[in-house]
């Protein structure tokens, strides 16, 4: 019989990370939320002590005309980057633009 450290025992099963994912809004780009969310994942390790979380932002797409196109880019980024194992959840960041291309991605 052998006795796993807790420690060791976390290496064997990764705990499970929740994404934060951040969708810019109208002529926005990757660059539109600058430090905020870094600094919220940082704020939130510190005064909650949530460790398992991981940010991430959606790269620029188009907010002119159709949106059809943002929709879908989002909805394949989402499961090509956010279907992981690894991820117990992700919760979407939206600003304007950005939430109506997130609430059309889900329907």
């Amino acid at each position: 019989m052998s006795i796993v450290s807790s420690s060791a025992a976390a290496a064997v099963h990764p705990q499970p990370k929740v994404l934060l994912l951040f969708v810019h809004g109208f002529l926005g780009s990757e660059t539109s939320f600058s430090t905020f969310p870094l600094d919220l994942l940082s704020a939130l390790r510190q005064s909650h002590r949530l460790l398992n979380l991981e940010a991430r932002v959606l790269p620029r797409f188009e907010t002119k005309g159709d949106p059809t196109r943002s929709v879908n880019l989002l909805y394949n980024w989402l499961v090509l980057n956010a279907a992981a194992p690894e991820y117990e959840a992700v919760i979407i960041l939206a600003h304007s633009m950005g939430g109506l291309i997130a609430v059309d991605a889900f329907y």
